[in-house]
């Protein structure tokens, strides 16, 4: 018990004093009705996916709303082989297809999938990829900031050698320096960018 002076604010108690079934025999069981079911996994809208039947609640539909889907993180948790990646790109074509199914003429939401191991490829068929080793996805560096620059140049390591530190520093003050007195400001900058980063390799 928890109190203050003469007061008592909270009283807990250890453990579960009262357990289903002990010392209560032949104690009834409710099956939950429909309407708590929708409840707990959702109901058809607009603005919700049907992502599959609950075949543990006699087949109950599972809905997800898309303002809360989209509008918070969502994490697809599982063991190896479960179907993590085969759920995510079900929930991918579901979003795609809400337009169709709700006669949306201006559903054309675009979708952006890291994947590293090419899980989704077959996926989607119309897919755009997006590859810096196939040659049709170009960086600049200006799209980093000065800790992301020198932990790819450089690595993220405990101790960072400070004179290359130093070194792509400058290199990216003189690149944005030449950037903006030229219209070539990409590549030239690059230029300079490399030309740093080989002085700073032979060093």
């Amino acid at each position: 018990m928890l109190s203050v002076g003469k007061h008592a604010l909270v009283e807990s108690q250890r453990a579960v004093p009262v357990r289903p079934g002990s010392g209560l025999p032949q104690q009834v069981v409710y099956l939950t009705p429909k309407e708590e079911l929708r409840f707990v996994y959702g109901h058809g809208s607009d603005t919700s996916i049907m992502l599959g039947e609950h075949v543990s609640s006699g087949n109950a539909p599972c809905y997800a709303d898309l303002n809360e889907l989209l509008g918070k993180h969502t994490a697809i948790l599982g063991s190896t082989g479960a179907g993590k990646s085969g759920t995510v790109a079900a929930i991918v074509h579901l979003i795609l297809d809400h337009g169709k199914t709700r006669d949306y003429s201006l559903w054309k939401p675009q979708i952006v999938i890291l994947d590293p191991h090419n899980e989704y490829s077959s996926a989607f068929e119309n897919h755009l990829r997006l590859s810096t080793d196939e040659g049709n996805l170009k960086l600049p560096y200006w799209l980093l900031n000065l800790q992301e620059t020198i932990a790819l140049f450089i690595g993220k390591t405990e101790f960072v050698a400070t004179s290359q530190a130093n070194i792509i520093k400058n290199a990216i003050l003189e690149a944005r320096i030449a950037g903006a007195s030229t219209s070539r400001s990409i590549s030239t900058g690059s230029s300079v960018l490399r030309r740093r980063c080989a002085r700073s390799r032979r060093r």
